[in-house]
């Protein structure tokens, strides 16, 4: 296992502001893409879209629907930490039978006559 850690660890730039990325995180799958990032074991996939340089998170929830979020960071350190945390939160969210996303006004009000209706 450590072995592989290496191989892909010497393919990535590292930094030296990096002390909260733990390495083997972000090594975890080969890159494959440059503009491919697979974190925790490929459950949260980052990416660039064509003609952006703000880095898009996507990730599976008990759904099986891909939820894409944008982690408003052109750094990848920054983007990495952004969407592990953003990952985290909609796994707590889902547990706790709310939706994944902070919702405008009007989808929950929605949500909410539906609700009474039934």
């Amino acid at each position: 296992m450590h072995s592989k850690v290496k191989k892909y660890s010497s393919a990535l730039p590292q930094h030296s502001h990096q002390s909260f990325i733990n390495n083997s995180v972000r090594t975890a799958l080969p890159n494959t893409h440059p503009n491919l990032v697979h974190l925790r074991d490929g459950e949260v996939v980052l990416y660039k879209r064509p003609n952006s340089k703000v880095w898009q998170a996507r990730f599976k929830l008990y759904d099986r629907q891909w939820h894409s979020v944008s982690t408003r960071h052109y750094n990848l350190d920054y983007a990495m930490r952004v969407a592990g945390e953003i990952y985290d939160e909609a796994r707590f969210r889902e547990r706790l039978g709310l939706t994944h996303t902070r919702r405008k006004f009007e989808q929950v009000a929605r949500a909410c006559i539906t609700e009474l209706e039934t």
